[in-house]
Order: structure tokens, then C-alpha cells, then sequence
């Protein structure tokens, strides 16, 4: 009987780098149905998008021109925004200028670690540092008192007669900003709440 030689044939094996186990921007920052019965403004779209949006609409203050270029310098891998507005008319894109209505602005950055994440935090977004430890003010909340992490706070402020919430934080690789007008301080904690569970 003639012997049959098995030959198998050697192909390199290339090792492909896991997944990211982390979240997109664009799947943890502010969505429609976090704030239903909200209309969508813009978004989620990454920094560049938002900003050419807001151009075009005629909402791009030199402050948030200022703002978004900050954001990208602070090295996040990822990063992405959304507005929303209680009716299309009154959308606007830019957090610095009083809505006409109810509105929603997100912001919310991924880096590549932790560490990285907090240095940033600590640094302070949006040209606004953050609160010194134990300071106090009218509506301002820090640390675990928001129902958020250590690395947060939360201020409820009075503009012109109409209730703005800001919230900034850190969890994990994230750092995340909820801009609410209009909204009461139940709807902005199940709102941030909702961001916060994602970026985990």
C-alpha cells in the first residue's frame, strides 16, 4: 500500500488586541429617551460635529468655541455631545446662553485610563473649577451628596427667574457634564443617574 504524507500548512498567527471593554462616548453621554418629552436638538455627535452645528446655526459664543477647544486638548480617546429643547424652535446649542425654554446640553469624555480621567477632573471643565473641599453655597452639592461619585458636584442656580442645574463628574474613565434648564432637581437626579449607570 502506497503511504499518503500529510502535510499541514503553517499560516502566521496574528494576536488581535481584545475589545475595549469600556462604553462609547456616544452611547453613555445625554440620550432622547433620558429626557422624554424633550425634542432632539443635536446629537450624540463628537466634539467637532456639535461645534459645526452650532456654527451653523448661529449659536457658537466665542465662550463655546473656547469650551470645546478645551475639551479636545484634554486628551479624551473619545468625547461626544447632545442638546435637547422642549420644543425645535427654542433648540439651541450653546449651554453659556440662557434657553428660552426647557433644554438639556451633555457632555461626556472617555480617556484611556482612570488616571487619566482624574487629572482631568481635577483640573476643572469648562473654564469652571471645581468647588474646594467642603466649600458651601446656595444649591451646591459635592462628593457622594450627589448620589453620584466622590469626584462631583452638582449646583442648582437661579438665572434670570429659570432653575439651571450643573452637574460635573468623574466615574471611572469617564468625565461627564449634565447642563439642565427648566428641569426640577427629581428629573435632573434620575437624568444624571441614568449617564452615571452607563459610564460604569
Amino acid at each position: 500500500m502506497a503511504a499518503v504524507a500529510l502535510g499541514a500548512s503553517c499560516e502566521e498567527v496574528v494576536p488581535t488586541a481584545p475589545a475595549d471593554p469600556a462604553p462609547a462616548a456616544s452611547a453613555v453621554v445625554v440620550h432622547r429617551q433620558d429626557v422624554d418629552p424633550l425634542v432632539e436638538c443635536r446629537g450624540p455627535v463628537d466634539l467637532d460635529g456639535y461645534l459645526a452645528a452650532a456654527r451653523r446655526a448661529g449659536a457658537a459664543s466665542a465662550a463655546l468655541e473656547q469650551q470645546i477647544t478645551e475639551l479636545k486638548r484634554s486628551g479624551p480617546e473619545q468625547a461626544a455631545a447632545s442638546a435637547f429643547a422642549d420644543r425645535t424652535e427654542n433648540c439651541g446649542l450653546d449651554p453659556n446662553r440662557r434657553p428660552a425654554g426647557r433644554a438639556v446640553f451633555g457632555f461626556a469624555l472617555r480617556f484611556p485610563n482612570q488616571a487619566a480621567a482624574s487629572r482631568v477632573w481635577a483640573q476643572g471643565l469648562f473654564s469652571v473649577p471645581n468647588p474646594a473641599e467642603g466649600e458651601e453655597a446656595p444649591g451646591l452639592r459635592t462628593g457622594v451628596a450627589t448620589g453620584l461619585s466622590s469626584h462631583s458636584w452638582i449646583q442648582e442656580v437661579d438665572a434670570g427667574g429659570q432653575q439651571v442645574t450643573y452637574a460635573f463628574w468623574q466615574q471611572g474613565r469617564f468625565v461627564l457634564v449634565v447642563i439642565a434648564a427648566g428641569l426640577d432637581p427629581e428629573a435632573v437626579r434620575t437624568l444624571t443617574a441614568r449617564v452615571d449607570r452607563r459610564a460604569v
